[in-house]
């Protein structure tokens, strides 16, 4: 399964996803005494509010299941689950390697749920990481993009369009282009989830009033920031010229498996189609991905910088990076929370927190001094 640029203050004008059920539907579950007494409807109820494909999101219940369904038998109380039963179970189940490394990462996401209802004992899973030299989330740094990065990617998305909006002619693939700096401008410039993307029309676009609107019938909005504005307001004017159904803001180029341009835009782009796209556009801007140091121990980065872990840049990374701007540009928590859709406080200081900490890292002075 898996939360300004120098010139900051010229391009800052200055997000959530839709819940798959009702709010009292997620609240009647979200509850430790819940998780308790029905921990698979439970889990069920909040998988389901993760940001996951459908084929993910399935394969996560029924992990699940089949984990609960052998703890009854020994454990039957999620609260007394211990390093010692997961590991019988671990051990005991036919499962391939990298079938045990889902079942830590994903133990642990679900205890440390738990943890903010009440379970007051230490996340278990954290023993069961350590076991394979793996490091709990708490210590796993957050990654952003460094400011030089961010401003090098909106250059390039402000450059793309000026060469787009120069050409002449009805290229049959210029509305894929746009349709990509859109993805980057919504992630970047707006902090939506790929899980956003893929469920928005185009009527939750406000080009004049500089807003998406991600969940209109909460009436929550997320403001654009206004190189995002320039490309929205030209995507809209392609989509529309396409022919395009308007409650597909994204649509794939693809139908029914086949490449068909005379007859794209019928289905929505697919989620691993969009983080795809995206890397596309990022990799172009010249941007890869960085190491992002673990929380523990800068001093020893500096002496050994192959400490930490190479991740891939996504719409996640992009996410941050807008709160980043957000932090930038002198937004306290609240309005943070605001603008990236957050349900507490504390998710906006955590994450505040974290990009502190990238600020600080070896990985971000090097990447200034570049």
């Amino acid at each position: 399964m898996q939360l300004t640029e120098d010139r900051s203050t010229a391009r800052t004008g200055l997000a959530a996803r839709q819940p798959a059920h009702s709010a009292a539907a997620v609240d009647l579950f979200d509850t430790y005494q819940a998780w308790r007494s029905e921990p698979i409807a439970a889990f069920e109820a909040w998988v389901r509010r993760r940001d996951l494909s459908d084929r993910s999101r399935g394969i996560y219940i029924n992990m699940w299941q089949r984990l609960v369904r052998w703890m009854e038998q020994r454990h039957p109380d999620i609260g007394s689950w211990s390093l010692t039963s997961l590991n019988a179970f671990l051990e005991g189940e036919t499962l391939p390697n990298h079938h045990r490394t889902r079942y830590r990462l994903l133990i642990e996401r679900v205890f440390n749920r738990l943890g903010e209802l009440g379970h007051t004992a230490p996340n278990p899973a954290h023993a069961l990481l350590k076991q394979t030299g793996s490091a709990p989330i708490a210590d796993r740094a957050t990654q952003f993009l460094s400011r030089a990065d961010r401003s090098q990617l909106i250059a390039h998305c402000e450059r793309c369009t000026d060469a787009l909006l120069a050409q002449s002619g009805a290229d049959a693939q210029r509305w894929v282009q746009w349709r990509d700096l859109a993805l980057v401008a919504l992630t970047l410039g707006a902090g939506l989830k790929v899980y956003d993307l893929q469920r928005i029309s185009v009527s939750c676009i406000d080009v004049e009033e500089a807003v998406v609107r991600v969940r209109p019938k909460a009436d929550f909005r997320a403001p654009l920031l206004p190189f995002a504005v320039a490309i929205l307001r030209e995507w809209l004017q392609v989509h529309n010229a396409q022919g395009f159904d308007p409650a597909i803001l994204f649509p794939a180029a693809r139908r029914k498996g086949a490449f068909s341009p005379r007859q794209p835009g019928k289905l929505r782009m697919h989620e691993s189609s969009m983080f795809r796209r995206i890397r596309l556009v990022l990799s172009a801007a010249g941007i890869e991905a960085q190491v992002a140091p673990e929380r523990t121990g800068h001093s020893a980065q500096a002496n050994n910088p192959r400490i930490g872990r190479s991740t891939r840049i996504c719409g996640q990374t992009l996410r941050n990076a807008y709160a980043s701007t957000l932090f930038d540009a002198g937004l306290d928590d609240g309005e943070v929370m605001l603008r990236l859709g957050l349900q507490r406080h504390s998710s906006a200081q955590r994450l505040r927190a974290s990009w502190s900490d990238f600020l600080a890292s070896p990985a971000d002075a090097s990447r200034r001094a570049a």
